[in-house]
């Protein structure tokens, strides 16, 4: 059985809600901190370098690292939820604010994905998946975009059915953006791939 973690991040949340299910595991990176604070809820651990949030937490576990560091805070933070055991895990606060950081977030879900560790973006009106050499469930929501792109570097056999647009053992550029804008349409919709990264977003 999977075990979910929820990390909320500095990044901008005016679009996001932040939903927790109660007794949930949380880990805070950097400034994500003071937004969980806001709605009532002390993370579990919190982890940064705090210069977002210009101090540091003294009512939770903090793991603290230097503000010159190889890795973002968000990186940290999921690296440390794969530590304590979590395999599924989902982000707020990782999308928009600094382009930069959310394509950082996106090479993030992609370097997981490869680990065997989902890990979901979400804010109030989309999800960002990354599959590897696997499958995707959407389910079978009745509209709502989709959009499937290969990261990185090609991706062989890609399968996409239950959308409005259908493909079949397809290869994929990562300079292409064919997958953009296709459609929810109220059937059991899934993405696969048998080689390579695709980064699905959809709405919610």
């Amino acid at each position: 059985m999977k075990k979910m973690c929820y990390i909320v991040g500095a990044g901008d949340i005016s679009n996001t809600t932040i939903r927790i299910p109660d007794g949930a595991f949380v880990i805070s990176a950097d400034g994500g901190y003071e937004y969980l604070k806001n709605i009532g809820i002390t993370p579990d651990v919190a982890v940064g370098d705090f210069d977002s949030l210009g101090y540091m937490p003294c009512d939770t576990e903090t793991i603290t690292f230097p503000a010159e560091k190889d890795y973002p805070d968000m990186m940290l933070a999921v690296e440390e939820a794969v530590k304590r055991g979590f395999n599924d895990v989902v982000v707020y606060g990782a999308l928009g604010g600094r382009l930069d950081h959310t394509i950082g977030n996106l090479q993030l879900i992609a370097y997981f994905s490869q680990r065997k560790i989902s890990v979901r973006l979400l804010d109030d009106s989309i999800v960002i998946a990354c599959v590897m050499d696997s499958r995707l469930d959407l389910g079978n929501k009745k509209e709502g975009l989709v959009s499937v792109f290969a990261f990185g570097s090609t991706a062989y056999g890609v399968n996409i059915k239950g959308l409005k647009y259908t493909l079949t053992d397809a290869n994929l550029d990562a300079t292409v953006p064919l997958g953009v804008s296709n459609e929810f349409i109220g059937e059991n919709a899934y993405v696969s791939v048998e080689k390579g990264n695709l980064v699905v977003v959809y709405q919610r």
